[in-house]
């Protein structure tokens, strides 16, 4: 929840306005994916 960008909300919370928003069902799959980027060498 933190990583999303919604510190203030519990996991339960932010799947409930995650699959409002979205159009969701609690169940239905959904794919993360997070980026990493790695230093820039000087």
């Amino acid at each position: 929840v933190i990583r999303e960008g919604f510190p203030h909300l519990t996991p339960a919370a932010f799947v409930h306005v995650y699959c409002e928003n979205m159009k969701y069902q609690s169940m239905d799959d959904v794919t993360r994916i997070e980026f990493e980027y790695p230093e820039a060498i000087s």
